[in-house]
Formats: structure tokens, C-alpha cells, sequence
């Protein structure tokens, strides 16, 4: 059986039972790092659960399952990540060994900007656990959007954005906990999980607004620019005049975290991860010789949308 998520929609295809019995395959013992992370997950949370690989800028992220919570608990380099990509997707449908335990694993894929997210829910192969497994793929499917959904933040924004309202605080009229709570943007079980994340990590509540994920990134850039009082864009694949990125360049859009979308007159209006940064707005005035218009935008909106949008420039 194999689950591939498609934005929100799970499409499912669902082999026969003669054809799973034909394709479930036996392995003996896995290959490392995956031995070391299944055993670690096993010996920290139990012996039936899912572990997410989510790949990310320079890393990817391993998260366990647990308690209604999606923990990080491991990482790899992105190369190392790239090389096992496909032995890990040949795990579907398989008789695995761990320890002196036999799991059934399935998988289930999506998709990001940085490629396939892999979930793999393990099953312990006793009684009818195909049915079992499948009950709980439905199951982790439900939980794995809810708690890391495709919109969530990486650890590389979270980190941008928490340099940012450290950075620029001083601009706001309150602290930025202060103002969700003020405009009733944090419902009752959102504000606990703040404040028991502060307790736990010692973060201050406006960094804990941020890294508990209570908002998707689009929500979040949108919330930090009216914290700030700062303009800011929700940027589409159609707000850019692609003449305009031609002449940026993709260096500076990438090392700026900038998205020059369009010139009007004398000015250039930009998408930027930072938009209050002098040096990210003297360097598009010098590169167009024009006065540049700054909103902030989500980074990961304007990362995944510069490489879109130069793929295309480059295959034209």
C-alpha cells in the first residue's frame, strides 16, 4: 500500500491482496543510519510508531511521534539524505527486522520545496496487522498535517524570523505575544502551548509565538508586518514580471532573500525576507538605479518562488 498526499488531498492505491502478498518483501536487518534512528525512536517512544523525514534548506529534519506532538529528534546532512532517498521509499511494503522485533513498515509521501517528505508508520507483525497498519497510516496521516503540516515553517525560517523580532522590537508599540493576545489571534489551547513552551525552553513569549508553529508561514509574515508596521506582500508565481528577475539576477535574490516583482515608474517593488535591512535595499537601488519599494513576504515563499521562477527563465 502506498499513500502519496497531494496538497490536501491522500490518493490512495491499495494493492490487491494477492499483489501484497507478491510485492511485501523481507529484510533482515536495515542499513545504517536507518537501524540506529529506528532503534533510537523504539527505545524513546514504543514499538509501534511514525517517524518523519523532512527535508529542509541544508538539512533533514527527523521527527518522532509522540503524545500528540511531532518531535525533532534527529537530523542528516542533505546529501546524505539525497543518497538514501531511494533505499528508504524501497522499505514500502516490507517485512522488517529491528532488534530481535519484526515490524510491517508502509510509507507515506509528500511534497514540499525541498523535495518528498517521507512519513514511515511501523507496525509490530503480529495478528491481522495489515489491516492494522492501514487503520494506522489513516490515523498518522490525520496527525502528521496537523502537526507538521507542508505550510509550517523550517527550522532555517523559524530561525530568520526569531533574529528579526529581536532585531526590531524596539519598532512596535507592544510585544508581539501582546498583540496576538490583544487581537484575540491565540485561542485558549494555542496561548497554554506558548506559555508552556516558554516554561519549558525559557524563550521569551514572542519567540515562542513562532516556534510552537500556532501559525502556517503566509499567517505569520502577514501577523510580523502588522507587529512592525511594515507593508506586506503575499506574493504568487503572477505578481512577478520575470524581465525585472532577469535583470536582478538570481545571486542577489538568493543571497539577500529578496524578490524583485515589478518596476512602476521610478520604483522597484520587492518581496523580502528582511525588508527593514538597509543593506538588502541599497543593493537592488544600486543593482535597478532605481528607489526600491520593500514589503515582507514568507522566506520560504520567496525562496521556493525564485527557484520556480529561474527554472523557467533557464529552460526559455
Amino acid at each position: 500500500m502506498v499513500l502519496v498526499e497531494s496538497n490536501s488531498e491522500v490518493l490512495f492505491h491499495q494493492s490487491t491482496a494477492q499483489e501484497t502478498s507478491q510485492q511485501e518483501k523481507v529484510i533482515q536487518s536495515l542499513n545504517e543510519p536507518f537501524n540506529r534512528i529506528f532503534r533510537q525512536c523504539i527505545d524513546e517512544y514504543g514499538s509501534s510508531n511514525a517517524i518523519l523525514f523532512d527535508p529542509e534548506e541544508e538539512e533533514c529534519f527527523i521527527y518522532f511521534y509522540d503524545d500528540e506532538e511531532m518531535k525533532n529528534r534527529a537530523s542528516m546532512d542533505r546529501s546524505t539524505w539525497s543518497s538514501q532517498i531511494e533505499y528508504l521509499k524501497s522499505l514500502n511494503c516490507s517485512q522488517v527486522t529491528i532488534g530481535d522485533t519484526q515490524y510491517c513498515i508502509a510509507l507515506i509521501i509528500s511534497f514540499s520545496n525541498f523535495g518528498e517528505r517521507i512519513s514511515v508508520i511501523f507496525h509490530l507483525l503480529e495478528g491481522d496487522y495489515k489491516d492494522s497498519i492501514k487503520e494506522e497510516t489513516k490515523k498518522f496521516i490525520r496527525i502528521l498535517n496537523r502537526l507538521k503540516p507542508p505550510t509550517s515553517l523550517t527550522n532555517l525560517n523559524r530561525k530568520h524570523i526569531i533574529e528579526f523580532i529581536r532585531q526590531y522590537k524596539q519598532r512596535a508599540e507592544s510585544g508581539l505575544f501582546a498583540m496576538l493576545l490583544k487581537n484575540n489571534m491565540l485561542d485558549g489551547p494555542a496561548r497554554e502551548k506558548c506559555l508552556a513552551k516558554s516554561r519549558e525552553t525559557g524563550l521569551a513569549l514572542d519567540e515562542t509565538a513562532i516556534s510552537t508553529g500556532v501559525f502556517p508561514r503566509k499567517k505569520l509574515a502577514e501577523i510580523i508586518a502588522q507587529w512592525v508596521g511594515i507593508p506586506y506582500a503575499d506574493i504568487e508565481e503572477e505578481s512577478v514580471d520575470t524581465e525585472v528577475l532577469v535583470l536582478a539576477g538570481r545571486e542577489l535574490c538568493t543571497s539577500l532573500r529578496v524578490l524583485p516583482c515589478k518596476i512602476v515608474d521610478n520604483e522597484v517593488f520587492c518581496a523580502a525576507a528582511d525588508p527593514l535591512n538597509e543593506r538588502v535595499k541599497e543593493a537592488v537601488e544600486k543593482k535597478f538605479e532605481k528607489k526600491a519599494r520593500m514589503y515582507l513576504s514568507a522566506e520560504e515563499d520567496i525562496r521556493a518562488l525564485t527557484e520556480e521562477l529561474f527554472k523557467h527563465i533557464d529552460r526559455a
